[in-house]
């Protein structure tokens, strides 16, 4: 592998560099979650909800899509798993 190669020096340079990448990210992602939270309700985001029947008829409508989805692959398949097991527990799927 290419960090194998390379010295114990740009290999802190490069371990830093990615540190300080992932603390400079975490900050902006707690800067924006602090927002959102600040802002209360109504603020940054208006949410929306379906009524849970409207919410149980679309779920129902995409099974036909789901499951050609899920014939294209293994993983496609896993994630649609995925999708149908929280439809069911939602109580949207039965």
């Amino acid at each position: 592998a290419v960090w194998d190669g390379l010295s114990e020096e740009h290999r802190a340079i490069l371990q830093e560099a990615i540190d300080q990448y992932a603390a400079d990210i975490h900050a902006w992602l707690e800067d924006g979650n602090g927002a959102i939270k600040d802002a209360g309700d109504g603020g940054i985001f208006t949410f929306a909800t379906l009524p849970a029947e409207d919410s149980a008829r679309l779920t129902e409508a995409a099974q036909t899509v789901w499951q050609e989805e899920a014939d294209k692959s293994e993983r496609n398949a896993q994630a649609i798993g995925l999708l149908v097991e929280n439809a069911k527990a939602q109580g949207r799927l039965k």
